[in-house]
């Protein structure tokens, strides 16, 4: 079976995944021996043992985006039936007398570029370290990366918090809160309920956990607007944010 090399992973986690998708796999990564069935990756996403399909098409999507990036061609088995796009992350397993226990067992280079890369540290000996929040990974790895700085990424566990993503969604819909964009408006029924949630607050100026508060610590941001707030250190306020954008309208 060929699969991508510790570089050209590394090369994927940094430019080709979305949010969502580094957060699949440093959750599966930190399942014992990086091993864990559909249902338990289900829970650690927010999501109830029965919706384990959701589960299943994350994985599956992020293999496929690691491949498209990398113009990767999966393999054929022997049989000449073709690789799934999830063998890019892991070895798929059916376990149990009914076999209904189904998972994934990280590939071992893949773990090896996550941790390379910053987005999983198994120990803090000797490590130059930083408390950051997904949203702030994709600029300061390509930082880093390019001035051959490797950073050790604690994500604290309210970052992890789905419930409260999910109650801010609720509360403002998936609508951008500094330019109006509509997501559910421009892509129909696959833009429903996606957008990306800012901290007010850079969780690496908290430095340890707090209760989050939906709706008055986070906001919806478009990726653009998003990255945009995230260009200035410290990083902008959400009113900043949008006084430019509607200067820049004009």
């Amino acid at each position: 079976m060929n699969l991508p090399s510790i570089k050209q992973y590394e090369q994927a986690l940094i430019h080709a995944l979305s949010e969502s998708q580094r957060d699949v796999l440093q959750l599966l990564m930190g399942f014992p021996e990086s091993t864990a069935s559909a249902m338990e990756l289900a829970v650690a996403l927010g999501y109830q043992k029965a919706q384990h399909i959701v589960a299943s098409s994350k994985v599956g999507n992020t293999g496929k985006a690691i491949a498209n990036f990398l113009q990767f061609e999966i393999d054929k088995y022997p049989n000449g039936e073709k690789m799934k796009p999830y063998t890019v992350v892991g070895e798929y397993f059916q376990s149990g007398a009914d076999g209904k226990r189904t998972g994934w067992r990280m590939n071992s280079d893949l773990q090896q570029a996550l941790i390379n890369v910053g987005l999983f540290n198994e120990k803090n000996d000797n490590v130059q370290s930083s408390v950051l929040s997904t949203e702030e990974i994709p600029t300061l790895l390509n930082k880093n990366f390019t001035e051959g700085k490797l950073f050790a990424v604690y994500v604290n566990r309210y970052e992890r918090n789905t419930t409260a993503r999910k109650a801010c969604i609720k509360h403002f819909k998936p609508i951008c809160q500094a330019c109006g964009f509509d997501f559910k408006k421009t892509y129909g029924e696959l833009g429903e309920d996606y957008i990306h949630v800012h901290h007010k607050v850079a969780l690496r100026s908290i430095g340890k956990e707090y209760k989050v508060d939906p709706i008055n610590d986070l906001v919806p941001l478009c990726a653009n607007c998003h990255a945009a707030i995230h260009l200035k250190e410290p990083q902008l306020t959400v009113e900043q944010l949008i006084k430019i954008v509607e200067k820049n309208k004009k």
